[in-house]
């Protein structure tokens, strides 16, 4: 018998990539003028520091999403992943813009700014391949195709929304507009929890 697609579903896991969307549009648009601005980097060493999620990507991405494949628990594979990690990642994100008001443009605070990020890289890499990898586990093969048109859909939105409106509020009040990309994460990951 064939399997219902519950579209409704697709969309509230779609909130994952709405989210993770403004969260990495306004990191790949603001951290770079944050490291230049702050802290003078050559473009050469910010490209390093920009490059941590690149290396991330084909290091431990892949090793957490063959972990989850072969994990259990009571709400599921994926979800263990993403509900300790993706709020992390929000926290540490929205806490980036504060970290030159609290310790200056030092060498210190520098330090801290890029472990920060690091371990920010770290927290939404770790939930990054679990979140890719629930639709197909909740859709069948051939009804993945328009599945992955709504999920893409959402994750458009999210980055128009930074380019818009969260990018400008960015431009003015920094702290506010990671505050509010870290809040649309930790949203995104209540509703897929509860869906």
């Amino acid at each position: 018998m064939k399997r219902k697609v519950s579209y409704f579903k697709i969309f509230l896991l779609g909130f994952g990539f709405f989210g993770i969307s403004i969260l990495w549009s306004l990191y790949n648009s603001d951290i770079p003028i944050m490291l230049k601005s702050f802290y003078n980097l050559s473009y050469t060493a910010s490209g390093w520091v920009m490059n941590v999620d690149n290396i991330l990507a084909i290091t431990l991405i892949p090793l957490v999403g063959f972990w989850s494949d072969h994990v259990w628990t009571r709400i599921g594979r994926r979800m263990p992943f993403i509900i300790s990690t993706l709020p992390v990642g929000a926290v540490l994100f929205a806490l980036v813009p504060w970290i030159p008001l609290w310790f200056g443009s030092s060498a210190t605070s520098l330090v801290v700014f890029v472990l920060v990020l690091f371990f920010m890289n770290i927290s939404l890499g770790i939930s990054r391949s679990p979140i890719i990898a629930l639709m197909p586990d909740l859709v069948p093969s051939e009804e993945r195709s328009p599945a992955n048109g709504v999920i893409n859909f959402m994750g458009g939105f999210g980055s128009l929304l930074v380019y818009f409106v969260i990018g400008k509020i960015s431009t003015t009040n920094r702290p506010l507009g990671f505050a509010i990309a870290g809040a649309s994460v930790l949203i995104a990951a209540v509703i897929m929890f509860l869906s």
